[in-house]
């Protein structure tokens, strides 16, 4: 499903996430380009069957752990043109679901890279630049 440059808020992924609990077969979300913030990707963490979440764009920092606990089920995540921290991007590694991130090239520095790939070592980290 993608509501991608739908130009939604948080109170609109807030009242989405019944809606999305009722359709049995959705586990692709992408959500690209709208201003999601860590709010309202807590609310779409909420959607047990969402394995695969593609948030590029975004304004989502991944600095609450809140955050990164809901998205536990998430198996591949696309972070391509989000500005998130180094010491943020490494709150991935507590998403035990997590098998694929793709990340903007030089968004995070080699040696978080190395970091994350030594604690989660069957993390596949794809580098992309996507407009």
């Amino acid at each position: 499903m993608s509501i991608a440059d739908a130009g939604w808020q948080d109170s609109d992924f807030e009242a989405i996430v019944p809606l999305l609990n009722e359709l049995p077969s959705l586990q692709s979300l992408d959500a690209s380009h709208n201003p999601l913030s860590d709010a309202a990707l807590v609310s779409l963490g909420r959607v047990p069957r969402l394995l695969d979440v593609h948030i590029s764009h975004t304004s989502v920092s991944l600095h609450d752990a809140e955050v990164v606990g809901q998205l536990q089920q998430v198996v591949r995540l696309s972070l391509v043109g989000c500005k998130i921290d180094q010491e943020s991007f490494l709150n991935l590694r507590d998403m035990q679901g997590l098998r694929i991130v793709f990340v903007s090239t030089q968004a995070v520095s080699a040696s978080v890279l190395e970091e994350l790939q030594r604690v989660r070592p069957t993390l596949q980290i794809y580098e992309a630049d996507w407009p």
